[in-house]
């Protein structure tokens, strides 16, 4: 797992406000991946603050979403429906290991792995397909990069 773990102009979806909430989301995957790099230096996290950061990713994931969602229904995206189904099942992914955590701090590492391919594979594939309608039906071109 490469140390660096940081958005990029590569994830722009081009809209500022969907930007700078996937950036957070990066900062908090990031404070997930300090954790188990803390583990792999055989340093036992405290499961309460793993706890409490799975939470505020948690929370933080489901704000962002509702957002996203809300972004795609006024712009009338026509994969909105597929798009929310695959935010509910991520959701719930994060929900089953939270559950698992507060039993086995050793669920981290695969909690770490699973957050950091799905955000970038789903805002490098899924959000950007919604990108470019957005930009299509806004009478513009994305951003380069998109």
């Amino acid at each position: 797992m490469p140390m660096n773990f940081v958005w990029d102009e590569k994830f722009s979806v081009g809209n500022a406000t969907m930007d700078k909430q996937h950036k957070r989301l990066f900062e908090l995957v990031q404070r997930v991946r300090g954790l188990k790099r803390q583990m792999d230096d055989r340093a036992e996290p405290d499961p309460a603050k793993v706890l409490a950061l799975v939470k505020e990713l948690l929370d933080y994931t489901k704000y962002h979403f509702a957002d996203e969602e809300r972004l795609m229904a006024e712009c009338g995206y026509p994969k909105l429906e597929e798009h929310i189904a695959l935010h509910r099942e991520f959701t719930l992914r994060i929900q089953a290991l939270e559950e698992k955590i507060a039993d086995n701090i050793d669920v981290v590492p695969i909690l770490t792995t699973m957050l950091t391919e799905w955000l970038q594979v789903h805002i490098l594939t899924v959000d950007k397909e919604y990108s470019s309608f957005l930009a299509s039906a806004a009478g513009k071109r994305p951003r380069s990069g998109t």
